[in-house]
């Protein structure tokens, strides 16, 4: 089965690793959010057809990995995010001229402020 075939499996398990995602996150148990984080963007490499916005994710792990002052990891994904955005800002240039530009201005005074 290729990554782009539709799976109710791999639907379901998406919805439950969403909603863990945000419960992890409004219970700020950072360890946990970063563990779910990282079978998100698994999940993504292997279930393309749900059309996951990584970034988004990328941009939340990172936050993480600040609030456990592990500041590199925090860089990386931060770096990530925001290639992520700038790639689907440019995407969408035609359609959507103003997507992700608070977002991308955000990651990018975040990650001034750690690599300074």
């Amino acid at each position: 089965m290729a990554s782009d075939d539709w799976d109710d499996r791999k639907f379901n398990k998406w919805q439950k690793l969403r909603e863990n995602f945000r419960v992890a996150k409004k219970e700020k148990d950072y360890n946990k959010l970063i563990s779910i984080g990282n079978s998100i963007l698994e999940l993504d490499t292997n279930a393309k057809f749900i059309g996951i916005f990584v970034p988004l994710f990328q941009k939340e792990m990172a936050d993480a990995y600040l609030n456990l002052n592990q500041n590199d990891k925090a860089i990386e994904y931060y770096q990530a995010a925001l290639t992520g955005y700038k790639a689907d800002r440019e995407k969408r240039k035609t359609t959507a001229p103003d997507s992700w530009v608070k977002d991308i201005s955000r990651l990018e005074k975040k990650l001034g402020k750690l690599l300074s």
